[in-house]
């Protein structure tokens, strides 16, 4: 965000210094914190600055001096001189984080199921454990309380379901 705002500020400093109305409007869309309009945006400031050498579909020689010379620009109002670098650099880390939150998510929901089935295995060795601990901390109330707080798994309370009546008697006509 903070590379979105200084090549916006930027523009709009080389619109007033230049008298070029209309410039700034290509990079003022500074997005929201949403992934996608941040992607968005920067791929559409990369476009507008970062020279496409690609053999098929790159920018023609005339492109690429427009570029260049836009580049120079922003470069004249003291930007950093690897602005276009470090904005390719900060979208290829928010693919890298946008991967990792993926994979952390997808790994995290698999891992839920497995909970229960842990805790089932568990709870054996925790009944054997209850009586020992009660025996050692015996005399030490805040140890065997922190005890019984840590070998247990709280969960949400339930409401117990009431019965349904044996002969439900019909409405009255």
């Amino acid at each position: 965000m903070l590379a979105f705002k200084r090549i916006s500020g930027t523009a709009r400093a080389i619109e007033a210094r230049d008298g070029e109305l209309g410039f700034s409007v290509p990079f003022n869309h500074v997005p929201a914190r949403i992934e996608k309009d941040i992607r968005i945006y920067a791929d559409s400031l990369l476009m507008l600055l970062e020279d496409n050498t690609a053999a098929v579909g790159g920018d023609t020689p005339a492109q690429l001096t427009a570029k260049a010379a836009l580049r120079a620009r922003f470069l004249a109002i003291g930007i950093n001189a690897a602005f276009v670098t470090n904005l390719r650099h900060d979208l290829a880390a928010l693919d890298n984080v946008h991967q990792h939150n993926r994979t952390e998510v997808q790994e995290g929901t698999e891992d839920t199921a497995l909970i229960d089935g842990q805790l089932t295995l568990i709870n054996s060795q925790v009944d054997i454990l209850d009586p020992i601990m009660a025996n050692i901390y015996e005399f030490q109330p805040e140890k065997l309380h922190a005890w019984e707080r840590a070998s247990r798994v709280e969960r949400d309370p339930q409401r117990a379901k009431t019965p349904l009546p044996a002969n439900p008697t019909p409405p009255a006509a």
